[in-house]
């Protein structure tokens, strides 16, 4: 059969020529021994990026053995979810054009030593941030590349959410800061009436935020209880689009429900599906311009409830190929947890699934889908 690919190489090798090469340099005295102390995962990749050598770190890191490793290419061996879209493998997909692991490899190849990032997203939904460094190295007269990762999940997962977690709670506290000082130069009783109100809602704004970060950190961990309920479709539509109608995120644009299910009732979490339609909400205003108009609804599916966000805005491949990425935002520095947290959520604790559409003339449509119960 012959393999395709819509970026690196397809070709890979198999048998007495793959095992030629993992005994070449299994003899060869960089000494596992040496390299099995190392905290560092470190392996060798042939000309095909198929590791021909791992060390004991990286083993214990995948909980695999070492012949299920040997052959397999790095998203293969991590379980990314996109290495078996393609039957190439890793490597071989749109997505892979974006990937700091294979472009990091490739480079290597062409005798430059790099280093970069590179963020997996797991089969299990887990999100990988490794620092890969890879370097071009000949064995007996062939070409073979060192490569080496580092998991600095956990560095990069605290910065981003305290980096997003500061910027907002600062948003919020500096509006409360603001009301609370035209509240103390008030006379007039009604004036004093719609600053208390606004304080109030500003103060459940940050509440919100607050619970909401707590819920994602517990998502990572693992530590997420989803309570589920009875919740009505029409209801929770309206009560979002009321939240966001009066935000000035909304200003100058329209927000249209379209719902056609006047009883249509199911049983999921309703704080986290609020948020999940919340943060599609939220994306949609902010990718439109004033006078535009932003469309939220549901219908009916056969497993359950189909809840959607459009908005005029084309996204661009690149945008499209890592927008479920964590971190990653065209809104700037302080953003990138929005479409990351909805499919989060939704896939791992509401048993749903989040995926999006996108086209010149229709714009952009986001689907949160949920089941009955």
């Amino acid at each position: 059969m012959e393999l395709t690919t819509r970026y690196a190489p397809p070709e890979r090798i198999e048998g007495e020529e793959l095992e030629n090469q993992i005994k070449l340099v299994k003899e060869k005295t960089f000494t596992r021994q040496f390299l099995d102390t190392l905290p560092l995962f470190v392996t060798v990749l042939n000309q095909y990026r198929q590791f021909i050598y791992v060390n004991k770190a990286f083993l214990d890191f995948v909980g695999k053995k070492e012949r299920e490793v040997l052959g397999l290419r790095p998203g293969e061996a991590v379980h990314c979810i996109h290495a078996f879209e393609n039957d190439a493998g890793c490597g071989t997909t749109e997505f892979c054009r974006y990937c700091g692991a294979v472009n990091a490899i490739l480079t290597a190849q062409k005798g430059e030593s790099n280093e970069k990032e590179c963020l997996i997203t797991q089969e299990n939904h887990n999100v990988l941030d490794l620092l890969v460094w890879a370097s071009p190295v000949k064995i007996d007269g062939m070409d073979f590349t060192i490569f080496t990762m580092k998991d600095i999940q956990h560095q990069k997962r605290r910065r981003a959410l305290e980096r997003i977690f500061f910027h907002d709670v600062l948003n919020t506290a500096g509006n409360l800061r603001g009301f609370s000082t035209l509240l103390l130069e008030a006379e007039d009783p009604e004036e004093i009436k719609d600053y208390s109100r606004f304080i109030y809602e500003v103060t459940e704004k940050l509440i919100e935020e607050i619970q909401a970060q707590k819920d994602l950190l517990a998502a990572e961990n693992n530590d997420l209880v989803a309570d589920k309920q009875n919740i009505s479709a029409k209801e929770m539509l309206n009560t979002i689009k009321d939240y966001f109608q009066g935000q000035q995120i909304a200003k100058g644009k329209k927000i249209i429900v379209d719902y056609n299910g006047e009883r249509l009732i199911f049983k999921s979490d309703r704080i986290l599906v609020r948020r999940v339609i919340s943060n599609m909400l939220k994306n949609a205003l902010e990718a439109s311009k004033e006078g535009q108009t932003v469309t939220i609804g549901v219908k009916e599916t056969e497993a359950g409830v189909d809840f959607y966000v459009n908005n005029p805005a084309y996204m661009p491949p690149k945008v499209q190929h890592m927008v479920f990425n964590r971190s990653f935002s065209t809104k700037g520095s302080n953003r990138g947890l929005g479409t990351y947290s909805m499919r989060l959520l939704t896939e791992k604790y509401l048993g749903g699934k989040v995926f999006f559409e996108t086209d010149k003339k229709k714009g952009t449509t986001f689907h949160a889908e949920f089941p009955c119960s």
